[in-house]
């Protein structure tokens, strides 16, 4: 378990996901034989469906912890903002964007002092917190419904059916992929990712989520649950973590940036254990999406590329940020970068 998630255990009995659930898994392809869908065809219903994401209800936990409350919004290629909280009290904040990341912890906790942390762009943000190696944009593309893909340039060594899905294995220098696609609304989507590195001719497992209960809406599909996955280092055992989406207001933009509208889905059959959603906390932690022009003046700092998988590099245009993606202080003490 990493530090923060370890924290926020001690903090308030959490933990993040259960055995992996899913969609009626069924045993045959929805092709005839020799009809399966080829490799591009695949990879191109790998691209994101949506441009932003916002969740106001979702839970999230470890194993059979009691579930915490998860906020989320997050924007392609690299934005994101999330909160978890208990009973209405925030615990931790992160921000990432395209400037850095920033991580606001409320309490004091074995591993993680309270206080404010940031830094550059880095992979550190997502590994800190989910215990996982991955860029943040491979985290935003899979929020958004698309598939971060390892490193051009790669092959295609593979592609079977299996687990109720069509799979499709990636392999570069480094890297191996598997990456899942379900057969929806009569077109394929993206539903999952494994990682593996390769070390000495072997494939050695770093992580995998998995869409389930997938769902069809306006422009793409959405899914009930979110199972993350990773190797426990010294112990046979999986680190599992679960989110499960309760309401996900998803919206696709023009070519001009401008929205073309707002699919809002509300699944919440499942209370969490706290007294209630405080619809005020929205606006007073800056979840609005604010000014474009509100944002403050900075200095770019040069991402942390690190040595680990997902490419998928954008070239966005330069745009504002919006005023939403900046965490402040808060009146923590400064910790400076969690990730040096």
């Amino acid at each position: 378990m990493t530090r923060s998630l370890r924290a926020w255990a001690a903090l308030a009995a959490l933990s993040f996901v259960g055995p992996a659930c899913g969609q009626s898994r069924t045993t045959r392809p929805p092709y005839a034989r020799g009809q399966a869908p080829t490799p591009q065809q695949l990879l191109e219903a790998g691209a994101p469906s949506f441009s932003d994401l916002k969740v106001p209800k979702a839970k999230i936990r470890e194993g059979r912890s009691p579930a915490a409350r998860l906020l989320l919004l997050a924007e392609g290629p690299e934005r994101l903002l999330g909160t978890i909280e208990i009973a209405g009290n925030p615990l931790v904040s992160l921000s990432m964007h395209e400037e850095g990341y920033a991580l606001r912890n409320m309490r004091d906790a074995p591993g993680l002092r309270a206080g404010f942390y940031f830094g550059p762009p880095s992979r550190c943000a997502v590994r800190s917190l989910l215990g996982v190696d991955m860029d943040p944009e491979a985290l935003v593309r899979m929020l958004l419904g698309g598939a971060p893909l390892i490193d051009d340039p790669y092959e295609v060594v593979d592609q079977r059916w299996a687990d109720g899905r069509e799979q499709l294995i990636l392999r570069n220098g480094s890297y191996e992929e598997r990456v899942d696609f379900a057969w929806l609304e009569g077109r394929w989507w993206f539903a999952g990712a494994s990682m593996y590195a390769l070390e000495s001719g072997e494939a050695r497992w770093l992580w995998t989520f998995r869409h389930s209960q997938l769902r069809a809406v306006a422009g793409g599909v959405l899914p009930g649950e979110t199972q993350i996955s990773r190797p426990v280092p010294g112990k046979r055992k999986a680190m599992e973590l679960s989110i499960t989406w309760l309401q996900q207001i998803a919206s696709t933009r023009d070519a001009k940036g401008e929205s073309t509208g707002a699919t809002d889905t509300d699944t919440q059959t499942d209370p969490i254990e706290d007294p209630g959603w405080n619809d005020e906390g929205w606006e007073d932690e800056g979840w609005d999406e604010g000014d474009d022009n509100a944002a403050d003046e900075g200095d770019d700092n040069a991402a942390d590329e690190g040595d680990l998988p997902v490419g998928n590099k954008a070239n966005p245009e330069q745009r504002p940020l919006p005023a939403a993606y900046r965490l402040e202080p808060a009146g923590l003490p400064d910790r400076g970068d969690l990730c040096r």
